[in-house]
């Protein structure tokens, strides 16, 4: 599913990428933005498999040294988890660790504009519990007053019918898909949209909360930058919140002394 992109936009996209501080090769762009997404995970009580859910896309973001986990209000609310379920797993040493905080929107009526919570994971990370690497930094993106028109778009997402825990056999399956599209016109309002290059021959279930990255062309050559939140996704339309939508969250976690759950 990570295959193609160099034929995108033929020889605009047959060239090097610009992704962070490092730069990759265009047929290794969806690749490389891969560990900037991983399944949402939900934790109830005590440490077994069985104590876990699935349910979508959890986006992996950093901001000024610290670590945030971006997904959807309407992930937890469908299946009725609650902000401090929110986990990530640490693959190196197979633990996990849940959020220190949220923040969300205000009421029912703000979901419906600003469908997103912003989680906080920087302790985690500070002590070592989860990893520094696979955080897509922000800094650059955060200064921009508008989002840039992309040459072409990339979506993160753990699909259903590719995701699933095992719970007799104690297992957990895992697989991303990258979907490649090029901008479109939203039939949602707030939302921006792109629609893939060719329509999904599966059932996009599973993307809310997926990173969307746009290419864009910079003096330097090309360099992929955040665009925003996937919302709602069907075989042939992606809805996301933009950036610019989401600093609201965002600053709020900046700015407020909030408290940090205790287990």
């Amino acid at each position: 599913m990570f295959e193609g992109i160099e034929t995108l936009l033929d020889s605009k996209l047959n060239t090097s990428v610009l992704i962070g501080n490092v730069i990759v090769p265009a047929n290794s762009v969806t690749q490389s933005l891969r560990p900037f997404a991983e399944p949402a995970l939900y934790h109830t009580a005590g440490f077994e498999l069985n104590n876990f859910s699935l349910g979508g896309t959890l986006t992996k973001l950093k901001l000024r040294d610290r670590y945030f986990g971006l997904l959807t209000c309407h992930q937890i609310h469908k299946a009725n988890f609650n902000y401090a379920m929110i986990s990530v797993i640490n693959e190196e040493n197979r633990s996990f660790c849940t959020a220190m905080r949220a923040v969300f929107p205000a009421n029912e009526h703000s979901v419906d504009e600003l469908d997103a919570v912003l989680c906080e994971f920087t302790d985690p990370v500070s002590t070592g519990s989860l990893s520094s690497h696979g955080w897509f930094d922000l800094r650059n993106d955060y200064a921009q007053p508008h989002t840039p028109e992309p040459l072409a778009v990339v979506a993160i997402g753990y699909p259903g019918h590719r995701n699933a825990i095992d719970y007799e056999n104690e297992g957990y399956a895992a697989g991303p898909n990258a979907v490649l599209g090029t901008e479109s016109m939203p039939s949602i309002s707030g939302r921006l949209s792109f629609e893939p290059v060719s329509p999904l021959d599966y059932d996009p279930n599973g993307f809310s909360g997926g990173p969307v990255f746009g290419l864009k062309e910079t003096p330097n050559g090309l360099q992929a930058f955040f665009a925003g939140l996937v919302t709602e996704a069907s075989r042939s339309k992606f809805h996301f919140i933009s950036l610019q939508k989401l600093r609201p969250l965002i600053e709020k976690m900046l700015e407020d002394d909030l408290p940090v759950w205790k287990p």
